[in-house]
């Protein structure tokens, strides 16, 4: 009796040793002694992976950070069809902007592909030429076409105005955005600080238009692809924006903002790059295997608390 009296004290105190050693665990002893169903770990490591993922992005220092242009900073105020036919009827031009919209956006692919950057690599003597071709196609496309003197006047008009506020706007929050990332630049006394650029397919009147916009004073410096002979998606573009940025790092420690999949958020990758894409006015469009959830914003601001 003795014995066994000993043996069960034994298996009681080892017993009562392990829910002890259970409870002083560092995860306040949530663990039950049987095994998780797989479904159950599995569900779990996935949330676990989601949140370490989002905590990488938003602790991830930068030292470099750039912007693309269009449908990111800033936006047309009206529709490009709007916008031509609007002109085209100075002229005595009347023209459908549903048309006129179709024609642009069809005209524009093909001139991408026949003349990219804007005719720069393909020999036509300048971006006015490469944006007469565009309009002569636009409005011939939507069955409008137009004679020599009425082509001349209209794309000369077209191209002063989408040089001005006229067309453009600020996208909302973006002055908030970028007058914080300057504030932070300026503050830093740490050796930390951010350069900010811009990376955009752009003519050369870019620099113009942000004038204009009142956005120029927050960037240290503006690539327009028309001007520098390089573009997205090439790789050329984004190693142009290292060097520019006079900062020696590596590609790993810069990101780049932009609303183009292929564009900005798949090329600037490619340049081993990090990226953030921007989808505001149509947050599902990007839901699919290929995107990570966490790098897709669909505020503007957002950008603040994941570059620095």
């Amino acid at each position: 009796m003795d014995i066994e009296a000993s043996n069960i004290r034994s298996v009681r105190d080892m017993f009562l040793l392990r829910i002890k050693s259970q409870g002083n665990r560092s995860d306040g002893g949530t663990e039950s002694f049987g095994r998780q169903p797989n479904c159950c770990r599995s569900a779990n490591k996935q949330v676990e992976r989601e949140r370490e993922n989002k905590r990488h992005i938003s602790k991830k220092m930068y030292k470099l950070v750039t912007f693309d242009v269009t449908n990111t900073l800033v936006k047309l105020r009206m529709t490009i069809g709007q916008n031509y036919a609007k002109v085209g009827s100075l002229y005595g031009v009347k023209a459908d902007p549903d048309k006129l919209e179709t024609s642009f956006k069809k005209s524009w692919k093909q001139m991408n592909v026949d003349h990219p950057n804007y005719g720069r690599h393909s020999g036509l003597s300048s971006s006015k030429c490469w944006w007469s071709m565009l309009v002569h196609k636009t409005f011939a496309e939507a069955g409008y076409p137009l004679d020599s003197s009425k082509l001349t006047v209209i794309t000369s008009d077209l191209i002063a105005i989408y040089r001005t506020e006229e067309c453009w706007t600020v996208r909302p929050g973006v002055h908030r955005l970028l007058g914080r990332l300057k504030t932070n630049q300026k503050s830093n006394s740490m050796g930390n600080q951010v350069v900010i650029g811009v990376i955009s397919n752009f003519d050369e009147h870019l620099v113009t238009i942000l004038n204009r916009l009142h956005l120029s004073r927050y960037f240290d410096f503006v690539l327009a692809s028309y001007v520098e002979n390089c573009y997205k998606p090439q790789r050329e573009i984004f190693d142009l924006a290292m060097r520019v940025s006079g900062l020696g790092c590596s590609p790993h420690e810069a990101i780049h903002v932009g609303d183009d999949i292929h564009l900005d958020y798949m090329a600037a990758r490619s340049a081993g790059w990090n990226s953030l894409l921007v989808s505001v006015d149509d947050p599902e469009r990007y839901c699919d295997g290929n995107i990570n959830p966490s790098s897709v914003i669909t505020d503007i601001t957002d950008v603040v608390r994941l570059v620095i």
